[in-house]
């Protein structure tokens, strides 16, 4: 498990890093999405994934499309709603919180290069317990290597 959550992982934290164009951004969003799929699959198998998928290949879309010096209104309120929904997510346990904060962290990423344009459109999202002290805790520290990403695995509870 440990070495599928650091191969699964390591891609989107480089990506976070040189998010800055509508390709990288798009890549991003997919791979964040791809991780929440499977974080799905595994922890929360009765969730409603097909809203969810709707929702973030749409926004996703949105970002792929955008053209620099554009509004970007209509990409900042997919991604509002793809991330409305992914906060409706039960999370329950601190290491499958974990995981799931750096794909809600790295989306959030994609959401923070288009509030520049568009920054009355950006809304707070609000996540649930355990999930929202994750996110907070991968907001403020976010892994910057395999170690780091350990620690913080093995600080959730995780062996």
């Amino acid at each position: 498990m440990k070495k599928i959550l650091v191969l699964t992982l390591i891609p989107l934290l480089l990506l976070v890093m040189v998010a800055c164009n509508p390709t990288t951004n798009y890549q991003l969003w997919s791979t964040a999405g791809s991780l929440i799929d499977n974080w799905i699959a595994a922890y929360a198998p009765t969730f409603n994934r097909t809203t969810l998928d709707s929702s973030w290949t749409a926004a996703g879309q949105d970002i792929l499309n955008w053209k620099a010096g554009t509004q970007c209104q209509n990409v900042e309120q997919a991604i509002n709603d793809a991330l409305g929904i992914a906060a409706t997510i039960p999370v329950t346990d601190p290491k499958a919180a974990l995981i799931l904060s750096t794909a809600v962290v790295g989306a959030e990423v994609v959401e923070a290069f288009f509030v520049k344009c568009s920054p009355a459109t950006m809304k707070a999202t609000h996540y649930s317990g355990v999930l929202r002290e994750a996110v907070a805790t991968s907001r403020l520290n976010p892994p910057k290597d395999a170690a780091t990403l350990k620690q913080q695995w093995i600080k959730a509870g995780g062996k």
